[in-house]
């Protein structure tokens, strides 16, 4: 009885208040003693009903709270464990959720031509068919380290010049690739390393000269080259961060110096173009190339990327979906379980001498291809644009750049 004269006394000061959703009503021991009188008046029950909500907003917000601290918690434990910074943690979380907080600005540049100078010395034409996007930068740690952190990889020594904006340095040209790869899926389109033509094609800027031209058309040369590259009269014996000399003429930056660029397979090597900080002007000429491992790693030497749309027409998620649900050995569609099975065929297939009908067998097999159909002129995209996703990461390293040209140029052939 005490506890019902209570309640109604607690019951009207509270209407007499106005009744306030959060305020004035009563929880813990209190309310239970509350929910113990005996027929309680409709204000009462209200009363009643109102605090009762109240307590399950509260548990609910202990409860976020809980979690988010939890949450935390864990979050410090594990960059503590993997030697990560919080933004390192917090961008591969974020990549891995679908939001890029670092990503490669890209250029846009058309088709054309440009003087390309041989190793015999002799200058000819050569032309870029086809537009590309390339990266305004050399990619940066921030954007490599949210890969790395994303994809469980090792984060590249920095040779303690700093992370951040600084160029990526000490990463082979098999880890360049696989982080184009990456890149590709994030942003739903084909990126990779440049072509040494693309390249080249972007270094001069339209210029026929050695150092290609500034955003005023201007010519850049030997006695200006420092305003434009880090090299070894001004660097300092060190990289630099990205952007911090003056761009060419189509606002690309550090396209001379500052660290070597991995550039795309050609026949059965790989080549770094561009210079580095520790060279002479001499290493600075945009047709100077030097091939190099693949498998190595240089603490001179970084990449930019380029993308381009997918060429075959099929969106990137549909392309990923088939790739997963792909049929393996007649059995069943399962989800991520044919990866692997497809990858060791599409090797066995196209390493037997480049085999074309091999190839062909791995895409209807995925499901990408019914035999005779139209779809088959697709082939040659499909070759190169499947295999970029589904091959190149878990291919044993020495064999990746002969197994990726030789899956491309079958792909090609079947145009």
């Amino acid at each position: 009885l005490q506890a019902g004269d209570d309640l109604e006394n607690a019951a009207r000061q509270w209407h007499e208040h106005g009744a306030p959703r959060l305020s004035g009503l009563a929880s813990g021991k209190v309310l239970t003693r509350y929910l113990s009188a005996f027929m309680p008046s409709e204000m009462a029950q209200e009363y009643l009903k109102c605090s009762k909500q109240l307590r399950w907003v509260r548990r609910g917000a202990y409860g976020v709270v809980a979690l988010v601290l939890g949450g935390v918690l864990a979050f410090v434990v594990w960059i503590h464990q993997h030697s990560y910074t919080p933004l390192q943690g917090l961008s591969g979380l974020l990549a891995k959720a679908g939001y890029l907080l670092y990503q490669p600005e890209l250029v846009q540049l058309e088709a054309g031509k440009f003087l390309h100078q041989n190793e015999d010395g002799q200058s000819v034409w050569l032309d870029i068919t086809e537009p590309f996007s390339i990266g305004r930068y050399e990619v940066t740690f921030e954007e490599y380290d949210t890969f790395a952190v994303a994809t469980g990889r090792r984060l590249p020594n920095d040779a303690g010049w700093g992370r951040g904006r600084q160029p990526v340095i000490n990463i082979n040209w098999n880890e360049a690739v696989a982080y184009t790869t990456w890149l590709s899926v994030k942003k739903g389109k084909i990126c990779r390393l440049p072509t040494e033509d693309e390249w080249e094609y972007a270094a001069l800027a339209s210029n026929e000269k050695d150092y290609g031209k500034n955003e005023d058309d201007e010519e850049i040369t030997r006695e200006n080259l420092g305003e434009y590259a880090w090299y070894g009269n001004n660097s300092e014996d060190q990289a630099h961060k990205v952007g911090t000399r003056l761009p060419n003429a189509w606002g690309l930056y550090d396209m001379l110096g500052n660290v070597w660029e991995w550039t795309g397979m050609t026949s059965d090597s790989t080549a770094i173009r561009g210079g580095a900080w520790n060279h002479n002007p001499d290493y600075r000429r945009a047709s100077l190339r030097y091939g190099y491992f693949p498998v190595y790693r240089y603490f001179n030497v970084g990449f930019r990327v380029v993308c381009v749309p997918h060429r075959a027409g099929l969106p990137m998620a549909d392309l990923l979906r088939r790739l997963r649900f792909a049929r393996c050995g007649g059995g069943q569609p399962r989800w991520r379980g044919c990866v692997l099975p497809a990858q060791q065929f599409m090797l066995s297939g196209v390493s037997r001498a480049g085999s074309v009908r091999g190839l062909a067998r791995f895409y209807c097999a995925l499901g990408l291809l019914e035999p005779g159909s139209e779809q088959a002129a697709d082939l040659g995209y499909y070759a190169a644009d499947v295999f970029i996703l589904a091959v190149i990461q878990p291919v044993p390293v020495m064999g990746q750049a002969q197994i990726q040209s030789q899956s491309i140029q079958a792909g090609i052939r079947l145009l």
